[in-house]
């Protein structure tokens, strides 16, 4: 695993209240998940950038103080997810966007970027 993918998971694992263990030896990131009192490997057992239903767990997570929203469109022949989570602060209505060719990785970077965790790559940056 490289050290943004590392981030990232590590930023998700925070979303997620969990508590991680990175064995540097093996390269494996693990966390304990308080909710089914199961320790898992994050990247294999939870892969929120690849699986819809775990990126699903984020946004359920994330909406007790954010509103959420996705659209999709087509351009250039290829669908983009647009992922908003949008913050109330009680003054200000705060949006958190990523546009992404795959939707649970932008729920995933949307969700990093709402809880102040920016790990997009120039290639990924809104297209």
């Amino acid at each position: 695993m490289d050290k943004r993918e590392i981030d990232r998971l590590e930023g998700i694992a925070k979303i997620m209240g969990w508590k991680t263990t990175h064995h540097e030896n093996i390269d494996i990131l693990e966390a304990f998940d308080d909710e089914f009192a199961e320790t898992i490997t994050l990247g294999v057992d939870f892969d929120p950038f690849k699986r819809i239903d775990h990126a699903w767990r984020i946004v359920e997570k994330l909406r007790d103080t954010r509103i959420f929203n996705i659209n999709d469109v087509e351009q250039d022949d290829q669908m983009v997810y647009c992922v908003n989570f949008k913050y109330f602060d009680g003054f200000h209505a705060i949006n958190y966007e990523v546009s992404h060719k795959s939707a649970p990785t932008a729920i995933c970077l949307a969700a990093l970027k709402a809880v102040g965790i920016d790990v997009e790559t120039e290639n990924e940056k809104a297209t």
